[in-house]
């Protein structure tokens, strides 16, 4: 039976219609993995803020606005930065590295000395991130004949590893994520062969750079008892928790409110078991009454400027006051182009589908009201003061701790 269900892409918000896929390959998972990290051997302890930018391409007056708005940021004390590369990315062919784009990214954020965080995708919301060779055709499972958690994957994962992980040892990477949101890949990946693959990975990270703290990027929100299932039977492998978590009511698809937030909170705490928590994405749109331009399309997603600030508000309070979270990377700096909208909605839904006309106009309004700045002139929204004043924070925090 279709449900529609909520998650977040890879630096993206958005909505997925998927099918509810159940069962498994029936093989046990990689058994005896060695006791996960009781802390982040190379992130200092305490409280901690990043942002990204997007995913559109700026020019002259947007890059310069984005540099300013960064130097701001590290004026107030950031130092906790994100970067983002899929494994098809970064080989091309079979034991064809590409580095150019990865040196790149980390000599940026050297260059400001941030504490790097890096996003390596494999399984990615609803597709798969693997090297062309080893996918279908249509990206969403592996080619004919070749399993996910069989030998031929793990060797060339492995191999990859080989390569990437000491390409990182000149920088101050502090952890990486091995997957995205994989459990939304359950209708044509099968989640136990999911499960064995990132668990062989994580332990194989573990065995090239044993400081190096491990985990994969999960949804936040356990809407979905195959989701909090899944959660659960990773969590023991990963050196910290890593959630994407955003100002939503999963019955609704709707902004929501400090109540919902709260539970929803809680219940991450519960499911990380233990391990320390850190939001890869942790965002909320501020809607249609402040995209600028000159007219305002009708809202329908029950979201506000206020309610924005209010959610990074809370976000903020709670990375500091609760000790399981150690910080979030805000999701994002800019909104979408209506161009990179289009083109993104456009691609992800059938139109032809009713339950697209529902959730497509939401999208839309997420994606083009997302950021602390609008798009359309770079007006920064009261979130943008929130969250300096929660770099501030946080930043004044782990000084307390150091001394």
């Amino acid at each position: 039976m279709e449900k529609i269900r909520i998650l977040a892409v890879t630096g993206m918000m958005t909505f997925v219609l998927s099918a509810c896929a159940g069962g498994g390959s029936g093989t046990a998972p990689v058994p005896d993995p060695p006791p996960p990290l009781a802390s982040i051997p190379r992130l200092d302890p305490g409280p901690y803020m990043g942002y990204i930018v997007g995913f559109d391409a700026l020019d002259a007056q947007q890059t310069a606005l984005a540099d300013s708005l960064q130097s701001q940021a590290i004026t107030a004390g950031q130092d906790f930065t994100r970067i983002q590369f899929g494994w098809e990315d970064l080989e091309s062919a079979p034991g064809v590295f590409n580095i150019g784009d990865l040196m790149a990214a980390l000599d940026a954020a050297a260059a400001t000395q941030q504490s790097i965080f890096l996003s390596l995708t494999t399984l990615d919301t609803g597709s798969l991130t693997i090297p062309a060779d080893l996918m279908s055709a249509n990206a969403s499972t592996t080619a004919r004949g070749i399993e996910l958690d069989g030998a031929e994957i793990r060797a060339r994962f492995h191999a990859f590893l080989d390569w990437l992980i000491p390409e990182l040892a000149n920088y101050n990477v502090w952890g990486i994520a091995i997957a995205n949101e994989s459990s939304t890949n359950f209708a044509s990946v099968d989640q136990m062969a999911a499960t064995n693959f990132l668990v062989d990975g994580v332990n194989y990270v573990r065995s090239v750079d044993p400081d190096l703290a491990v985990t994969v990027t999960i949804v936040g929100e356990f809407f979905d008892p195959d989701v909090e299932r899944f959660a659960n039977d990773l969590m023991p492998q990963l050196d910290f928790a890593m959630f994407n978590f955003y100002c939503l009511d999963g019955q609704t698809l709707l902004a929501s409110d400090s109540m919902h937030w709260a539970t929803a909170v809680d219940k991450q705490i519960e499911v990380a078991a233990g391990r320390e928590i850190i939001y890869q994405e942790l965002g909320c749109p501020a809607g249609y009454a402040d995209l600028g331009g000159p007219s305002q399309p009708v809202p329908v997603i029950g979201s506000s400027v206020q309610l924005q600030d209010d959610f990074f508000g809370f976000m903020v309070n709670e990375i500091i006051a609760r000790d399981e979270l150690r910080g979030a990377y805000i999701f994002q700096l800019l909104d979408w182009s209506p161009a990179l909208t289009q083109l993104f909605t456009d691609g992800l839904f059938d139109p032809n589908d009713p339950g697209s006309a529902v959730v497509a106009p939401r999208l839309t309004e997420w994606l083009m009201t997302i950021g602390m700045c609008r798009w359309s002139d770079g007006t920064c929204r009261p979130a943008w003061d929130t969250y300096l004043d929660g770099v501030t924070r946080t930043s004044n925090e782990r000084a307390a701790i150091g001394n």
